[in-house]
């Protein structure tokens, strides 16, 4: 997906929902995320987390925002 997307940065998948659980994006009602994003700096801290419904619809946006939030 990265390739595909042309991506300099990483991108994480998170089959046992630790990172989406500390991203304050896991579903309170079942184990599953809801639907967002987190950004992360090089430590691997998180420096922003969005819950966004439209996720599939706004892919491009957050693609561009991730971009601009690593490269600083």
């Amino acid at each position: 997906m990265k390739a595909e997307l042309g991506l300099e940065f990483p991108i994480l998948s998170d089959k046992y929902l630790k990172e989406i659980e500390e991203a304050g994006l896991k579903d309170p009602e079942g184990p599953k995320s809801l639907r967002g994003f987190a950004i992360y700096n090089n430590n691997g801290e998180i420096i922003e987390s969005i819950q966004l419904d439209s996720f599939g619809d706004e892919i491009a946006n957050i693609i561009s925002n991730a971009a601009e939030k690593t490269a600083n």
